[in-house]
């Protein structure tokens, strides 16, 4: 199972959203918006469109699974950037 956690603060509800995803493989997924209070209110459409903005990939995002699952290209892809980040950050403190 993969846990993706997506948050940003959305300027027409003056409110911080947090959007939890949990899926496992295609056969399962599961979202809650959290503070569930406010987005209870929401209509359907305006949930959706909340839903698609906070998955948004500029946003803030944290991903983790349990392990069990096959190689995972967006995170392995994201450490090798990290990696290359951290190696140009020391090559520009060395000055080369």
């Amino acid at each position: 199972m993969t846990t993706t956690v997506y948050q940003k603060f959305v300027s027409r509800y003056a409110e911080t959203f947090t959007l939890v995803e949990m899926t496992e493989g295609t056969d399962f997924s599961n979202i809650e918006v959290l503070p569930c209070a406010k987005a209870s209110r929401l209509s359907e459409d305006e949930l959706e469109k909340l839903v698609n903005e906070l998955r948004d990939s500029g946003n803030e995002k944290a991903s983790w699974s349990d392990g069990e699952e096959e190689f995972d290209e967006e995170d392995a892809r994201a450490a090798y950037h990290q990696k290359w980040d951290e190696i140009n950050s020391d090559l520009d403190k060395m000055g080369v």
